[in-house]
């Protein structure tokens, strides 16, 4: 198993110091000295390959988005009835990651790699693979959430058979940019079997909780954790104890000025918000979403919107910015669609171009869903039930039978002969 070295751990702080644009410049120095790295751990001894199935690799121990979405895609390849090896590439690529839960899998010898990374790590953790790749299929699973991709990210499609992503809107601007076919491929989201636990995570049984989640390492202006204070804010201008907004704030330190801004927002609203900081264990994380009321996602761009996505298949209402990614699934009747206008981006992180396009989302009118699911538990109800009906583990089951993977027997379970996409998802 992989672990991360003083001086990669140290040399990825330094490197987050320069601003994003300086950051790809540096790119190929990173791949170089990540490529050295693999050369050495590649010389300590690994269990003899065997057999074909799938290589998943991607960031597994790391408690973020994209390393949810490898390990939605092995779990779900596996209840398929095929052989999933996981590589857990977090360590290695010097993500700052809890404990492994399992030990690492025997190596395949054969059988494709869907490898869950966005360049620029992705062309690292190619290097850092480059043993295993031989006379193997190569897949990308990228997500991307505005209009355009980098240009680098072209680069990165070399020895790349197909690039899967998450949401059409995603694949619309992947295909602008790169050379290979560009399949949407949704995350599997299953509902979260675990019971509501308020008492345990320190909430009020008797208040209608809203939920919202915001990583300043995913970028803050883009999350927009803002809107969701102001529309609490506007709908509940006299304070009440019967309601309560929570958000999960993770990554403080890269941005503390941010920070700063968004807790003296919460401070000043009329009525009551708790922070949730610090890393959560996947089940007390999955603790949080379903002993929540509303899950809200004021987002100005979601390159597919896995939170909500999860809320939902476990029957919570959402409350979501009606653009991007996430109109794969929050339709009408089953979603709160909060209306938007479409203006430049303004990135204090400088993360994103400012030639682009984000949505902003209507303050009024989440304030207005803010209110009406407060006082209707019958509306909440209405909508935790249609919510439920939202079944992505089905469209990616459907979906994985019109792609180029290349396993032999395919699992009985997927479809055979055309297959009709709903759709959403056309």
């Amino acid at each position: 198993m992989w672990q991360t070295p003083p001086f990669l751990r140290f040399a990825r702080r330094i490197y987050h110091m320069f601003p994003p644009r300086l950051r790809y410049r540096l790119i190929p120095f990173a791949g170089l000295m990540l490529q050295l790295l693999a050369r050495r751990e590649n010389a300590a001894a690994l269990p003899a390959p065997s057999g074909s199935g799938v290589t998943i690799a991607g960031l597994f121990s790391s408690p973020t988005g994209i390393g949810e979405g490898a390990r939605l895609c092995a779990d779900a390849l596996e209840r398929l009835g095929l052989r999933v090896e996981r590589l857990d590439l977090a360590p290695a690529l010097g993500q700052d990651v809890p404990a492994m839960r399992r030990p690492p899998d025997p190596p395949l010898a054969r059988g494709p790699i869907i490898l869950h990374l966005n360049p620029p790590l992705f062309r690292n953790a190619l290097a850092l693979i480059k043993h295993r790749r031989r006379r193997r299929m190569v897949i990308g699973y990228w997500a991307w959430e505005l209009e355009n991709v980098p240009e680098y990210w072209r680069d990165a499609t070399s020895g790349v058979k197909e690039i899967w992503t998450p949401s059409r809107f995603s694949a619309a601007a992947l295909r602008r940019a790169v050379p290979v076919p560009v399949r949407v491929v949704p995350h599997p989201v299953v509902p979260r079997r675990i019971p509501a636990n308020r008492a345990d995570l320190g909430l009020p049984e008797d208040a209608c909780i809203f939920l919202c989640f915001a990583n300043l390492h995913s970028n803050l202006a883009r999350k927009n954790p803002l809107a969701t204070l102001q529309a609490y804010a506007r709908a509940f201008p006299i304070r009440r104890l019967d309601v309560l907004l929570v958000i999960k704030l993770d990554g403080e330190d890269v941005a503390p000025a941010m920070a700063v801004e968004l807790r003296s927002l919460a401070a000043a609203c009329p009525c009551p918000v708790q922070f949730k900081t610090g890393i959560l264990e996947q089940d007390t994380r999955d603790t949080l979403i379903v002993s929540s009321d509303v899950l809200v996602s004021l987002h100005r761009s979601e390159g597919f919107g896995l939170t909500m996505a999860e809320a939902m298949a476990s029957g919570i209402p959402v409350i979501a910015t009606a653009w991007s990614g996430n109109l794969d699934f929050t339709l009408p009747g089953q979603a709160a669609l909060v209306p938007a206008a479409l203006v430049r981006v303004n990135d204090p992180q400088g993360f994103y171009a400012t030639d682009m396009h984000w949505a902003e989302p209507n303050i009024d009118e989440a304030a207005s869903w803010f209110r009406r699911l407060a006082e209707s538990p019958a509306l909440r109800h209405e909508m935790a039930a249609a919510s439920a009906r939202t079944n992505l583990s089905e469209l990616f089951q459907a979906a994985l039978a019109h792609t180029a993977l290349a396993i032999e027997p395919l699992p009985a379970a997927l479809p055979s002969g055309p297959v009709t996409i709903t759709p959403q998802l056309a």
